[in-house]
């Protein structure tokens, strides 16, 4: 016994293993706090979008548009060119907004601001969107995601911009979520809302079909993708129950997406051939996509990485999780989405800033739902992960307000493309202050000689016989703008009965002179 007990002494009995304590649930975010999270989202991303809407001048491309949108409103007159501009959605429903600003503050209507605010309003809808997205994405995902979006550099920047982009995504993330919803709950009522949707959408851009194919590819590749992660069969599709119910809201969905296209194509029935060039235009643009080379393809990876890194990050990690965690949701659905937009947009040769938000929109979706089961799963560290996230969006956040409201018109910023100086707003200003000096009015004469001078046009609207020629001509209007290639040509022309006010930069590398009559 005394051995016995001597062994024991000298061995002692090793510990029985303690299990690690389980995982901390998180504490239930309540009704009350999500909305206050909720609501405090939406306000940053309106205030972002509609604070100093006409801050920064108007690029190129909006006073194009906004010449579009001007001859729309004044003559009832809207012709789609299948050849170089895009879908009627932007101006129709602009014109809505312009009509209404005319009505309140008795005018016309146009100005930087109006043109904008259709941009601006998608832009803030698109952030009410995924909020609305929390039955699909979780409370704390869509807080996430909404949050992402709402103070996303590039989301803001293009809501501040009068161009088809931001509209034409929220058209895209409709689709999808009517699309989703019809397929999972296999209910056809969703399908008229999301024909109307994807109606838009086609009438917007002719890239519409990237979009929509993409949608339509994501649905096999995602249940194919759910049985190799699971192991187990895809579920096989019941239906949408009620035969007769189906047919009616197919049909429905069918004659809502064409009758929209003929109705808007078509010019309100002003214009049949629109409906053709509807059709003919992705001949042109395939083209195009094909053909036009300027940046590598990586492009996109640059843009992002200098202008929102935290958002691309957060993105990035957060879509891969959502795809391989979570195979069957709609994160994931929305994350193989994704990945198809940006290897699409990414291998055409057609590239521009802008096309970058068809997928930063959809992947900080997905990306928002991946970041919060990382939080989730990461045990003690939550604090410093949560911390972590804090910072990224401090730092999204300085990138969002040096962008929009300092920076708007430096080309160093990527997103800055080929974008009109502030010092076009000091011409415009020289301009009206001589016809406020003379009296002029709407009957001054403006001889516009130089080779570039968009969005001069849209500036100068409201004078009847402001005339761009791109070339020197004999001209004895009292105003005189042309480029600083003229200036020899012009000094020989006007003669010493003109005075060269100053240079003023259009674009980088594009000097205008004026010329005022003395």
């Amino acid at each position: 016994m005394k051995k016995a007990r001597k062994r024991r002494a000298q061995n002692p009995a090793k510990p029985a293993p303690t299990k690690k304590a389980p995982r901390a649930a998180l504490p239930e975010l309540t009704e009350r706090v999500w909305w206050i999270a909720a609501a405090v989202i939406f306000v940053v991303g309106a205030i972002l979008r509609l604070y100093a809407l006409a801050l920064k001048p108007m690029h190129n491309d909006e006073g194009v548009n906004g010449f579009f949108m001007m001859n729309l409103l004044r003559d009832g007159v809207y012709r789609y060119d299948p050849a170089n501009y895009h879908g009627p959605t932007l101006y129709y429903l602009d014109l809505v907004i312009v009509r209404v600003n005319g009505f309140l503050f008795h005018g016309e209507g146009l100005s930087d601001t109006s043109v904008r605010l259709v941009a601006a309003i998608f832009g803030i809808a698109m952030v009410a969107l995924v909020l609305w997205m929390r039955q699909l994405l979780g409370k704390r995902e869509a807080l996430v995601a909404a949050a992402l979006i709402a103070i996303s550099p590039g989301a803001v920047f293009y809501s501040r911009y009068f161009i088809h982009e931001i509209p034409f995504v929220f058209f895209a993330l409709g689709g999808a979520v009517c699309g989703w919803l019809a397929w999972k709950r296999c209910d056809p009522r969703f399908m008229p809302i999301g024909a109307v949707s994807l109606a838009f959408l086609f009438a917007s851009k002719e890239t519409a079909i990237i979009s929509a194919l993409g949608l339509v590819v994501a649905v096999p590749t995602q249940l194919y993708w759910a049985r190799m992660r699971e192991g187990l069969p895809a579920p096989a599709w019941k239906g949408f129950g009620n035969r007769q119910r189906t047919i009616i809201y197919s049909v429905l969905a069918v004659v809502l997406f064409i009758g929209l296209n003929v109705v808007l194509y078509s010019s309100f029935f002003t214009n049949a051939k629109g409906v053709r060039d509807a059709f003919a235009t992705f001949a042109v643009w395939f083209k195009t996509g094909v053909t036009y080379q300027f940046y590598p393809r990586y492009i996109y990876l640059t843009w992002m990485a200098r202008e929102e890194w935290p958002l691309m990050l957060i993105s990035v990690v957060g879509t891969a999780v959502a795809v391989w965690t979570k195979p069957r949701s709609f994160a994931s659905f929305i994350g193989i989405w994704t990945i198809g937009l940006y290897a699409v947009y990414t291998y055409i040769s057609y590239k521009e800033p802008w096309l970058a938000i068809n997928f930063i929109i959809p992947a900080a979706i997905s990306g928002g739902g991946g970041a919060v089961y990382l939080w989730e799963r990461s045990r003690e560290r939550k604090l410093l992960w949560g911390l972590v996230c804090a910072g990224l969006t401090l730092v999204l956040f300085y990138e969002t307000i040096h962008l929009n409201f300092v920076r708007y018109d430096d080309p160093d910023e990527a997103y800055v493309y080929m974008h009109s100086t502030r010092e076009i707003n000091f011409l415009v200003d020289e301009v009206n202050a001589y016809d406020a000096r003379t009296h002029a009015g709407p009957e001054m004469e403006i001889c516009i000689t130089a080779g570039e001078y968009w969005p001069l046009p849209w500036y100068f609207r409201d004078y009847k016989k402001a005339l761009f020629w791109g070339s020197v001509v004999p001209t004895t209007a009292p105003v005189v703008i042309g480029g600083k290639d003229q200036v020899p040509a012009l000094t020989a022309e006007l003669g010493l009965a003109y005075q060269l006010i100053r240079y003023y930069d259009l674009r980088p590398g594009v000097p205008l002179a004026l010329f005022i009559r003395k």
